[in-house]
């Protein structure tokens, strides 16, 4: 899993990476959206206040990844104490949504030992603490908490740039996505896991002008291909499945994906070929599974 380990800020409405995840927003790959810690406390109904002048909600953790996408950060600053979640019972006495409308019993979040206890019969907030349990407590609290806010198409692609950038990756503007060519070959499987591995997934065709750029890719480093079997193609991202439909790592055919153009000759199953590749040609092969190919992997927003 991605932790949250890219950071973007929001500034005059541009997404950028900044260093300070304690007085900014960040980027949360698993969740798609941008968190904000204020480690200074404030009351339940100003904190909300706050995220709310912001563009933003008091952030609710409606699964264990986004909660574990706040924990992260907290861990980060070394805060021991709970944090307000937006999710609060002030409407209905004990039955607890949070500002969504997402109703607590839906989640898969869990409660902390003898919570909730509704201590003095004023506990109508939640915070987690920093085991990622529950709490009910008091809205007059005083507590750290988490703005939310949903991400843009701006700061996904920053942080793709910045995922690619670590990983050897090169950005393409026409795609909109970066690739990496891998000259060491593998297997496809094993392929499929080194991609994985840097963030991205074996590339995916979409439409001719990603097949052009992938065979000017590849053109541009045949000549770093050892160990393969032959240097005419390499892998990519699809396959013959088990129902015997050839289908993206995603699990959309050729057509949906966008392209399914295949080599003169091609697909031929010659000793038996279930996994995908792109010619030389720009075009698809049928590939054996087992054998070591260079590849191609992608990372896209």
């Amino acid at each position: 899993m991605f932790q949250l380990t890219f950071l973007c800020a929001i500034l005059h409405m541009v997404c950028y990476a900044v260093s300070n995840p304690a007085t900014n927003y960040v980027y949360s790959y698993e969740e798609d959206a941008l968190f904000r810690l204020h480690i200074i406390p404030a009351v339940w109904s100003d904190a909300a206040l706050r995220c709310q002048l912001e563009g933003g909600v008091l952030a609710s953790p409606t699964s264990r990844g986004m909660a574990q996408a706040m924990l992260s950060t907290m861990e980060i600053h070394k805060l021991a104490t709970s944090v307000f979640i937006g999710t609060t019972g002030i409407l209905s006495k004990g039955d607890f949504k949070s500002l969504d409308g997402t109703d607590l019993a839906k989640t898969s979040l869990e409660w902390a030992a003898r919570e909730p206890n509704n201590a003095n019969n004023a506990e109508d907030c939640l915070a987690m603490n920093e085991l990622g349990a529950l709490e009910d407590v008091s809205c007059s609290n005083l507590l750290p908490y988490f703005c939310r806010k949903e991400s843009t198409k701006k700061c996904r692609v920053t942080h793709v740039k910045s995922l690619c950038k670590n990983h050897g990756y090169k950005w393409e503007s026409d795609t909109g996505s970066c690739y990496k060519f891998h000259g060491a070959a593998k297997s496809w499987r094993v392929a499929l896991a080194t991609c994985h591995s840097e963030g991205g997934h074996l590339a995916i065709i979409n439409n001719e002008n990603e097949s052009k750029l992938l065979k000017k890719i590849y053109k541009e480093h045949v000549e770093n291909i050892v160990v393969a079997k032959e240097s005419r193609h390499a892998l990519i991202g699809f396959r013959r499945w088990d129902d015997g439909e050839w289908a993206t790592i995603h699990g959309e055919s050729l057509g949906e994906a966008g392209f399914g153009q295949w080599s003169p000759g091609e697909p031929n199953n010659s000793g038996e070929e279930k996994c995908g590749s792109i010619h030389d040609n720009g075009l698809l092969n049928d590939a054996p599974c087992d054998e070591p190919f260079a590849f191609i992997c992608e990372i896209a927003p």
